[in-house]
């Protein structure tokens, strides 16, 4: 079928063509004279009636893209967020004009409003295949995990408002898997290659990752809370700790998260959304949290009872009173022995 028209005067993609209706017939050219009689036209192949991907072809290709080792990124998006069928479609639905802008104007003409040109729950509702009205609900991946971005203003109903696939989940999509840049203001990347613990905190670090593995069988992984007077060895068990679990560790101060509700909200929910698009892990310096105001303790305790993933809190005297399941880790420096050591291995003696 025909391209559905586009304001723009641009030709529509592939996917728009398939979704496109075909525009009213042109009137026909007005005859010509001719000096010889008009030879008869040669009889044309009937198009092959499978032009376009049937419901029968459109199933077995997703099942065959189901299987494929690794899966296509939004297959694999649909499996670790748990998306059902409907919330897979209406996510692709959101992310569509991200690779063909032609799809606005399908947008409008579903919507039956040219300035309606987005995409919404009402179409998703009415074009996709076993609609179901929990995907809708906040508790639901597609808002819960910020897939997709509202635009709902005023008294706008939530089936008619605005939808966008969220800016980190299109570039997953296509094949750009880099952490989200909201995170980057605020994390700072620490290096794991080539962490060297001393022998004493190599025995913390092989303890945590064992009690971590032992963890993720009952699927709730605790903060792992290292205790002990020196930054560096605490951050460095951390660090060997990442190595062997092969996580990208991200650092930050206890004092530089939002102090607002809503903002410490959003950063928790895409940290954990990052957990299931990246192998990542956090640690929070929290030294000087004694001294900090209350506000500032409530509010680290609201994001520190979140689940985080793989995460350490590098605390000075006691392990916190957390509101979540923790795993204290007493830290030591490294003896004067190993210290002795280390200093013969560095001048070579």
């Amino acid at each position: 079928a025909p391209p559905p028209a586009d304001p723009g005067g641009k030709s529509s993609g592939m996917l728009s063509r398939w979704l496109g209706s075909a525009p009213p017939e042109s009137p026909p050219p007005a005859p010509t004279q001719r000096l010889l009689p008009e030879a008869k036209p040669a009889p044309q192949q009937q198009p092959a009636e499978a032009e376009h991907p049937s419901d029968a072809d459109a199933a077995a290709a997703r099942e065959a893209a189901a299987n494929m080792d690794p899966p296509p990124a939004l297959v694999m998006l649909a499996q670790r967020f748990g998306l059902s069928a409907f919330e897979r479609d209406t996510l692709l639905l959101c992310a569509a004009v991200e690779y063909d802008p032609g799809f606005a104007a399908w947008y409008a003409r579903a919507h039956g409003n040219p300035a309606r040109n987005y995409p919404s729950f009402a179409i998703a509702l009415a074009a996709l295949d076993d609609p179901s009205w929990e995907a809708l609900a906040a508790h639901r991946p597609l808002r819960q995990d910020r897939l997709i971005e509202i635009s709902q203003p005023g008294a706008t109903p939530l089936t008619s408002s605005a939808l966008r696939a969220d800016e980190r989940i299109v570039n997953f999509l296509k094949g750009l898997n880099v952490i989200d840049e909201r995170l980057t203001t605020l994390l700072t990347s620490v290096d794991t290659a080539g962490a060297e613990v001393s022998p004493s905190q190599a025995a913390a670090a092989v303890s945590i990752v064992d009690q971590l593995d032992a963890a993720v069988q009952e699927s709730a992984l605790p903060v792992v809370q290292l205790v002990g007077p020196d930054a560096g060895s605490k951050l460095a068990v951390a660090r060997q700790v990442c190595a062997t679990l092969r996580r990208q560790l991200f650092r930050v101060h206890a004092e530089s998260l939002p102090q607002q509700p809503a903002e410490i909200e959003t950063l928790a929910r895409l940290w954990q959304r990052e957990n299931f698009l990246l192998p990542v892990a956090l640690y929070v310096d929290a030294e000087n949290l004694d001294g900090a105001s209350a506000e500032a303790q409530a509010v680290f305790q609201r994001f520190a009872s979140r689940d985080l993933g793989v995460a350490f809190l590098g605390v000075r005297d006691a392990p916190l009173k957390l509101n979540s399941p923790s795993l204290p880790v007493e830290v030591p420096k490294p003896t004067a022995a190993e210290q002795f050591e280390e200093w013969k291995s560095t001048l070579g003696a």
